[in-house]
Order: structure tokens, then C-alpha cells, then sequence
């Protein structure tokens, strides 16, 4: 059995303390699930009182539905985000946001399933087991800091996968979005959007002939376009030799070929 404790803060300091601290006798009366479904906005995160961090599970985001970016009907989770808004009914935040798995370090989907009855959430802590990768995760927060501790009950490669785009997002200056067309906000949200896209179940649908181009250099995205060539139906992929992931300016003239044949 493998334990991994990490904690965050928001200057990425690390901090070694309780996982699950002492709590005054009537907050056994606090269900912090209480208003986490449908448009009650609340969310079971662990918090401090008055603290930055409010540390809990992911199962959607950037909707009107996932405003805390979870909800108790869901049945699988994408991680635990490090700060998020409780009951607002505007989306926001969601930094941070961190999956403890198991496996093949390039998998189909970063995300996991489980059961009501392995999730448990009291002021300041929480923890939910991860049935596809055997792991059990708790959280807890300090005013500054959030702690997780991960225990993974099996022998396979235990990792820990750590999303930082919207965090990084938000660091980039406004004008580093002049020219995007989107403003800050606007990207941010889109790229949570897409983030749970997943239309692999309606590729055989796709009946007429397709034409696959990637760049033979083009490493982000060559994998990921075999495996499309082999789900479409009527699918041909054309790698172009010594391209990287902008062909249209490595290798105008051989696109050009192909569009002309393709056309003919």
C-alpha cells in the first residue's frame, strides 16, 4: 500500500500537517452535501473559515449547472480543484486541478468513477475512493494551504497528474488576449469546456470519406490522429513528410496536392 501526501499553497509552497484535524462536537450536525445538487450551487469542498483554499471534487465545469463545479448526481469525478466559490451561482476558479491514478501514463480519459456510499465530506475534510484506479483520496484545508493525502491500493504505477492551464491562464496578463479574438475570461471558460468533450461513440456515424492530415513532426497530435483514422469509417490519414503541427506553413505545396486529388 502506497501513501502520497501533497500539499499546495498558493505561492506552491509545500507544508506538512494534520490530514484530518480535530472539529468541535456540533459539527456533527453539518451535511456539507446539503444544496450540491441541481441549482443549489453548494459544493462539499474542505475549507478553513475565511481561508483562500476550498479544496473537493470536480465532476463538471464552466455551466450553469457547475457553477462549484460539481454535482451530487454525477458518478464520476475529474480530479479536486484547490479553490472554488461555494453557493454563488457564477462559475469561477477551479485552479489547480489535481487527479491521483494509476496505469499507462497517456490515457483515454483523465477521470474516474465511484460510489456514493465510498464519499464521505465534514467541515474541513473530504474523501472519496476512486474505483478505476483503487485509490483513496482525503483532503483538508488550512487558511493558506490544501492537503491531500492519496492512498493507492495496488501494485500498478502510481501517479499524479496535475492540470495547470486555467491556472496559468490567469497569471497571463489582458492583453496577452488582445489578439485571440476571446477575451481572458472567455478563454478560460472555453478551455474548461472542451476539457470533457468526447464524441468517440459518434465517429462510426460519420459515413462519408474523410482526410486526415498531421504532420510527420507534429508529436502533439500524430498518435492522436491514427487512433481517429482508425475509428472513422471511411477514414484515409496522410502524414506529411518532415511537417511539424502547422503543415499549412511547413508543407503548403503538399496540401495543395492533396486537396487537388482529394477534389478529383
Amino acid at each position: 500500500m502506497k501513501n502520497l501526501l501533497s500539499a499546495f499553497s498558493l505561492s506552491f509552497c509545500l507544508s506538512a500537517c494534520s490530514v484530518h484535524s480535530n472539529v468541535e462536537s456540533n459539527t456533527q450536525y453539518v451535511d456539507p452535501f446539503v444544496g450540491a445538487a441541481e441549482f443549489g450551487h453548494c459544493i462539499p469542498n474542505a475549507c478553513f473559515p475565511f481561508g483562500l483554499i476550498q479544496v473537493g471534487p470536480q465532476s463538471g465545469n464552466c455551466s450553469w449547472d457547475y457553477t462549484g463545479g460539481y454535482q451530487y448526481k454525477d458518478t464520476v469525478l475529474y480530479g479536486f480543484s484547490q479553490t472554488r466559490v461555494n453557493g454563488t451561482g457564477c462559475p469561477d476558479l477551479g485552479d489547480l486541478l489535481m487527479l491521483p491514478y494509476t496505469g499507462d501514463m497517456e490515457q483515454k480519459e483523465y477521470a474516474s468513477g465511484y460510489q456514493k456510499k465510498n464519499q464521505f465530506a465534514e467541515p474541513g475534510y473530504y474523501m472519496v475512493y476512486l474505483d478505476d484506479y483503487e485509490v483513496n483520496a482525503e483532503m483538508t484545508a488550512s487558511p493558506h494551504v490544501a492537503i491531500h493525502r492519496y492512498t493507492f491500493n495496488t501494485n500498478d504505477s502510481a501517479r499524479l497528474l496535475i492540470d495547470f492551464q486555467n491556472f496559468l491562464f490567469r497569471c497571463m496578463p489582458n492583453k496577452s488576449f488582445e489578439n485571440m479574438g476571446l477575451s481572458k475570461r472567455d478563454t478560460i471558460k472555453l478551455s474548461h469546456s472542451m476539457r470533457s468533450l468526447d464524441f468517440t461513440s459518434q465517429l462510426n456515424g460519420i459515413t462519408c470519406p474523410v482526410t486526415i492530415l498531421c504532420g510527420e513532426k507534429d508529436s502533439a497530435n500524430l498518435k492522436a490522429s491514427k487512433k481517429l483514422n482508425g475509428l472513422l469509417p471511411q477514414a484515409t490519414l496522410q502524414i506529411i513528410p518532415g511537417a511539424g503541427h502547422e503543415i499549412s506553413k511547413d508543407a503548403p505545396e503538399a496540401i495543395a496536392t492533396i486537396l487537388n486529388n482529394y477534389t478529383v
